[in-house]
């Protein structure tokens, strides 16, 4: 089935905290996520939590997030845009 996972990057401005963008990977696995398990990418220096898991199988999918990114500021949320794409993320949009 495939795994599809989500991060948020959030710009942390102080007076101004917004959604900056949404990264996502999919994968293909026969691994079944659950809550309490964590998940490894090259992207992250440790693994994350899963904190989310959502079930379409008539769709044929495992949708689970995987927590936020924060920077402070465009030119820093950018960077971590760019880093996820640099490691095999996809931009869902943003600024």
């Amino acid at each position: 089935m495939k795994l599809i996972v989500d991060v948020y990057v959030f710009d942390k401005t102080p007076q101004n905290s917004y959604v900056f963008g949404t990264m996502r990977r999919e994968f293909e696995t026969d691994l079944v996520p659950m809550l309490g398990m964590e998940i490894e990418d090259v992207a992250w220096k440790e693994p994350r939590a899963i904190t989310s898991v959502v079930i379409n199988p008539s769709e044929g999918y495992y949708y689970i997030f995987a927590g936020e990114e924060a920077g402070v500021g465009e030119e820093q949320c950018q960077r971590l845009v760019e880093m996820y794409k640099a490691h095999g993320w996809n931009s869902l949009g943003g600024r």
